[in-house]
């Protein structure tokens, strides 16, 4: 199906009768909004169109295919030029279909993305006409990098929230975001963060902010989930079950069950007190901030006390609320964003935390701090900037417990005080 002006995709089935490819034509690739959408009609796809466009096409599927239906067009399709996509497959169990390779499917599977093709139309089996010509389409991609300085700006700040949850994901994989209570999006009232996560990747996650509304359907979201309901109901089961790219495109774009849960509690310690919120903190997948002001040596601090995978971007300070948090090797306190960023860097053991550019305006350094790597093959804690040599880090303020709770481990990245 022709599910955008940008975006169309399809799958061939092979002479042999029994190989199956997988298709994609991108905007991305190349391929102009005015070509994309008459190659859409060569290929006889069903599109998202005006009620004009549609009769136009009507008009010219019949001019093509004499008096075949565009449901029994049949069009040869000859790739001349392509590149490949690795795509994931999420099946549920049992249900085993036909790959290309003639055996069971797995979950990773490559998707063409042509460059040049070409096209004619097949005769119905009753007709005594000849195969249509061939026509070839060719993809113009953009010229590549000449190695100078471009004036390309970052993407506007309002998309720092998709920015993140990519990052995220880049960082931690879709299945491991997907694991235990799902994410922990902390301050994050807006519910833009949240709204990506869930939406966009199937993520479960939960709010911790006193304020805020949590995840509203604005306007321009009501928009994407129509968008998307659409384009799930192009996708037919016939075409889903031969094609793991189709099942891909459902799965991304069918709404997840459930919603986003919004807690409305300041995200401390005391959240440790409640069986619900505490076991949420202990079965999450990660604890993450966008922004997230004061909360933000909390999320650090909970993290890394609890051995769990987080990520910030630290925004505003706060250097008279937080005058003992110092710039790495010296006595300062830390007075500015870029300052922040380097002591979060610092509060993880050497090499666990990282630090990023986003690609969006405003404050954009992203810092993420894998979980798994605390420990050591001898199950002490890794060297870092601040660690004592007794396996123990400091940096605790901002997440103290009132008492090491009874499933401490003896040794951990920080002290429980």
């Amino acid at each position: 199906a022709g599910f955008s002006k940008h975006f169309a995709a399809f799958t061939l089935l092979g002479k042999d009768g029994v190989t199956y490819v997988d298709c994609a034509l991108a905007g991305k690739d190349g391929w102009d909004v005015d070509v994309l959408r008459e190659l859409c009609i060569a290929l006889a796809l069903p599109t998202q169109t005006t009620a004009v466009e549609n009769a136009l096409d009507t008009m010219t599927l019949h001019e093509s295919s004499s008096k075949d239906s565009p449901a029994h067009v049949v069009v040869e399709v000859d790739i001349l030029r392509c590149t490949y996509e690795t795509i994931e497959t999420h099946r549920p169990n049992g249900d085993e279909k036909f790959c290309e390779t003639g055996g069971t499917r797995s979950s990773a599977h490559r998707c063409a993305h042509p460059l040049e093709l070409r096209t004619r139309r097949q005769p119905s089996p009753n007709s005594t006409q000849d195969s249509g010509p061939w026509r070839t389409w060719r993809a113009v991609p953009k010229p590549e990098d000449d190695g100078k300085k471009t004036t390309e700006k970052p993407k506007h700040k309002d998309t720092r929230a998709s920015c993140f949850a990519a990052s995220l994901v880049k960082h931690f994989s879709l299945d491991g975001l997907k694991k235990g209570t799902g994410v922990i999006d902390v301050a994050g009232g807006s519910g833009d963060l949240s709204h990506e996560l869930f939406y966009r990747y199937g993520i479960r996650c939960s709010i911790i902010d006193p304020r805020g509304e949590g995840v509203k359907v604005t306007s321009r979201r009501a928009r994407l989930f129509k968008s998307r309901g659409e384009n799930v109901s192009m996708i037919p089961e016939t075409w889903r079950a031969v094609s793991p790219l189709a099942t891909s495109l459902r799965d991304k774009w069918s709404t997840p069950d459930g919603k986003v849960a919004h807690i409305k509690l300041f995200f401390d310690v005391n959240l440790m007190h409640d069986p619900v919120t505490k076991n949420l903190l202990e079965e999450a997948s990660a604890i993450v901030g966008l922004h997230p002001d004061q909360a933000t040596g909390a999320i650090a601090d909970c993290g890394l006390s609890m051995r769990k995978n987080w990520a910030v971007v630290p925004c505003c300070v706060f250097p008279e609320t937080h005058p003992a948090r110092l710039v790495p090797g010296t006595a300062k306190t830390v007075r500015t964003t870029a300052q922040l960023v380097k002591h979060l860097v610092h509060r993880a053991p050497l090499g666990a935390a990282v630090c990023e550019t986003l690609s969006c305006d405003g404050a954009n350094k992203a810092v993420f701090c894998v979980g798994h790597v605390f420990d050591d093959d001898d199950g002490d804690v890794e060297d870092s900037a601040e660690n004592d040599g007794t396996g123990v880090l400091e940096g605790t303020a901002d997440w103290p417990y009132p008492a090491p709770p009874k499933s401490a481990p003896q040794k951990g990245p920080f002290r429980l005080t």
